[in-house]
């Protein structure tokens, strides 16, 4: 559960925050256009920041997860999964995620 000073914020950051892709743009972003792509660098921060204060959300790590399964360049893959396995994320919780990032290193 996360940490109590959490709490106040969570909602925030599930109302305002782009944690998923939008699956859409993503579809037809090129390879060098994902620089310009909505949503990626705000769920990077919002990752960093979950493993910097150690806090294990399963709803939002979930929400980040589906980044792991787009074409990400693989040195913002490895960061992004980085910080989401410190907050939790694993075979166990993710099996397919996993399987995909493994696949991808």
């Amino acid at each position: 559960r996360p940490r109590p000073s959490y709490d106040p914020l969570r909602g925030a950051l599930l109302e305002r925050c782009m944690l998923s892709p939008d699956t859409d743009t993503v579809k037809a972003a090129a390879p060098a256009e994902w620089e310009a792509l909505r949503g990626l660098r705000e769920a990077e921060r919002v990752a960093a920041a979950l493993a910097r204060f150690d806090v294990h959300d399963a709803e939002v790590r979930g929400r980040l997860a589906e980044w792991l399964l787009k074409p990400l360049p693989v040195s913002r893959l490895m960061v992004l999964a980085r910080h989401l396995a410190d907050v939790g994320l694993s075979d166990a919780t993710a099996p397919k995620v996993a399987r995909h990032v493994r696949a991808r290193l």
